[in-house]
């Protein structure tokens, strides 16, 4: 069974040709970095080609939401009027990613489980910014997250 659908491979392929071109590398030389491309390539195309990009609402009433792995590729549109902590659990794979949305006033709070070893990234902070924004949860490396998006200190 493949993994790829007919005419990745060859997507691949020519994406392999031009990285060593525009790096001026003979063809069949590999490099790390051409190899992490790919990599992103595989996990782009994971999401893109997932059947569970669906928007779910988290109850007005849930003051705490806590992320499981039935999440992954999901919209999770929080109805809340008070804030909501969300806890990013560990253990979740590289390329884990949960989009998010504060349909109301509850402010959203990103913080990792109680006793999990890990990390959570944003240039902006660990709080969604207010009502109507939105953005995304992505694992990069196993327990390191990056929260982007419409968040704030």
């Amino acid at each position: 069974m493949a993994i790829f659908p007919t005419g990745f491979a060859a997507v691949i392929a020519a994406r392999n040709t031009t990285l060593l071109a525009d790096n001026g590398i003979a063809n069949g030389t590999t490099t790390v970095a051409m190899v992490l491309d790919l990599i992103q390539l595989s996990d782009i195309y994971d999401v893109l080609m997932s059947a569970d990009d669906t928007v779910e609402d988290v109850a007005a009433a849930v003051g705490a939401y806590t992320i499981v792995a039935a999440d992954r590729n999901k919209v999770k549109r929080f109805l809340a009027a008070t804030g909501v902590a969300v806890s990013v659990p560990s253990g979740l794979p590289r390329g884990f990613s949960i989009s998010w949305i504060q349909n109301a006033a509850g402010v959203l709070t990103f913080a990792t489980a109680v006793g999990a070893a890990q990390i959570i990234e944003s240039p902006e902070g660990l709080r969604s910014g207010g009502p109507k924004g939105s953005g995304m949860l992505l694992c990069t490396a196993p327990n390191t997250w990056l929260l982007s998006g419409y968040t704030q200190a």
